[in-house]
This record gives C-alpha cells, structure tokens and sequence, in this order.
C-alpha cells in the first residue's frame, strides 16, 4: 500500500509513492465548495434583516442537498449556478452584485 491519505477513495489498493491524486482532486473540490458556501454565508449578512433567516435556509438547504459529489460531478456548473442566484437575490435588494460578489465569483471560477 502506498502512502495515500487515509480518506482517499482509492487507499486500501494504492500502489503509489506519492500522495494520491484522486484524493487532492477531490479535496480540492471540496474547499472550493465550503469557501463558495463561506461566501454566500456572507453576502446573505448584506441583505436587510428580515430576509437573512430565510436565505441562509435556503443556501444551506442547497449547500447539503449537493454535499456528497464526486470529483467526477460537475460541482464546477453548481458553483457558477450558486454565483448567478447570489447576484439575482443581491440586486432584488439594490445591492451591487458586481462589487459584492467578487470574491465568489472568483471562488466559482467564472
């Protein structure tokens, strides 16, 4: 067995020398998706008062319906899906979506 991560996928059949690849693709994947719900987390605080329970619900709703996707899923469409809703819910309250979301957009890729 080789030296892969213990929560590689591919750790008990590992013949590699070097940390597994499928595991930093995947884990990659993963801190983009906890940094890109970080983000919404934050721009939800921009919005007035009385909307923020109602769309950090929903962003987490959403965040854990899609938790389990394998590198092979395309979490990079769900990322740029989550940047379109974030700047639409943003410019509903008159809130620059361009200088607000800048940093999830980058997180998103787009």
């Amino acid at each position: 067995m080789g030296i892969c991560f213990p929560m590689c996928p591919a750790a008990e059949y590992c013949l590699c020398a070097l940390p597994c690849q499928t595991w930093i693709r995947s884990e990659a994947i993963t801190n983009a998706g906890l940094r890109a719900y970080r983000e919404v987390l934050r721009l939800v605080r921009r919005l007035p008062a009385d909307a923020r329970p109602y769309y950090a619900k929903y962003a987490r709703e959403n965040f854990v319906n899609y938790r389990h996707l394998s590198a092979d899923d395309d979490l990079a469409g769900l990322l740029r899906r989550a940047h379109a809703h974030s700047a639409w819910v943003l410019s509903k309250y008159s809130i620059d979506a361009a200088e607000a979301a800048g940093r999830l957009k980058e997180i998103c890729g787009e």
